[in-house]
């Protein structure tokens, strides 16, 4: 992301903040829309605490639900919008591009069974401490036996089902 000042990077700073929208959570509990004061470091040699302000993503309660709402928060322009999809598309690009897991997912996989194993094999590598690649090549078989006999099954009964309309 560009390093332009934009106002509500500033410690203390809480403009953009929005105070009117909120949430209730199916817990009742209130959940104010709006940014929320984060705390972090400078990059460098000589790293220094900051405060900054921003979006809150483990609650999306929390998240604005629209682009006229991200807008009324962050009070960004049009310029600073397109600056913002950039950055999160390329954002985003990279870190699909970059995903040490999707170089041993088969493209014919669909999107849940890619998601499902990317989730397994993380933590399957998290609990029993093996690299990816060793995780990878122990879920993988189990995983491609698995989808073969859904396939199998799944054309028997197609199948089951045409004999059944043709007697």
């Amino acid at each position: 992301m560009s390093t332009k000042n934009r106002g509500w990077a500033k410690p203390g700073n809480t403009a953009g903040r929005h105070n009117g929208a909120e949430n209730t959570m199916a817990d009742e509990t209130v959940v104010t829309v709006g940014l929320v004061k984060k705390e972090g470091s400078t990059r460098g040699k000589n790293p220094r605490k900051i405060e900054y302000m921003a979006f809150d993503q483990s609650v999306p309660a929390s998240l604005p639900k629209s682009l006229a709402e991200f807008v009324s928060i962050t009070k960004a322009d049009e310029g600073q919008l397109l600056e913002f999809a950039i950055d999160g598309f390329n954002s985003a690009a990279y870190s699909a591009a970059s995903d040490e897991i999707g170089e041993f997912i088969p493209d014919e996989w669909d999107k849940e069974t890619a998601a499902q194993f990317r989730l397994a094999v993380r933590n399957t590598s998290k609990l029993t401490g093996l690299d990816i690649e060793q995780t990878v090549n122990m879920l993988k078989p189990a995983i491609e036996k698995g989808l073969a006999a859904k396939a199998a099954a799944a054309l028997e009964a197609k199948n089951a089902a045409q004999t059944q309309t043709t007697a």
